[in-house]
Order: C-alpha cells, then structure tokens, then sequence
C-alpha cells in the first residue's frame, strides 16, 4: 500500500506540474500580470503562484475561473501541449 500511495502522489505532483505550467504559459501569452489574472479568478495572487509553481492543486471553481480568464477551455489547462516546454 505505502508504495501505491507513493506513486499516487507522483502522479498528482506531475499532473499540477502540469496544469501549473499550462497556466503560467496561457498568462504569459496573453501578457498578463499574476495580479491581474488572481483578480479575475476570484482568488489570492499567492494561491495562484503557488499552482503555476506545481505546488499547489486546482479547485475545479479555480479551474473554471482561470480558464474563463485566459480564453481557454479547462481540459487545455491539464493536458501536455506540443508547443509548451515542460521541463
């Protein structure tokens, strides 16, 4: 079992690794500040620095919201894309 959850957690971290990456790179293409994106996702700019930096999972109300802001349907947010560098 501990080695389930182990990998449980792998899984997770890359997931928000990923979502985080996609976020950060939505924002970035769109020119907008983290401030300005935490104020039109109804949420705190250190919440949102903590997803883009992995660190953090989205709420799906969170995830709605980002999506919204950054005119992207929320199934872009959380899968790899050929032209975003993840590494």
């Amino acid at each position: 079992m501990p080695a389930l959850n182990q990998e449980r957690r792998a899984v997770n971290a890359e997931f928000d690794w990923i979502v985080g990456t996609n976020v950060l790179t939505f924002r970035s293409r769109r020119e907008m500040t983290q401030k300005d994106l935490a104020h039109l996702a109804h949420m705190d700019q250190t919440v949102l620095n903590r997803v883009e930096m992995g660190r953090r999972s989205l709420k799906f109300r969170e995830a709605i919201y980002i999506a919204k802001a950054l005119g992207q349907r929320v199934e872009a947010m959380s899968r790899q894309h050929a032209d975003i560098d993840y590494s």
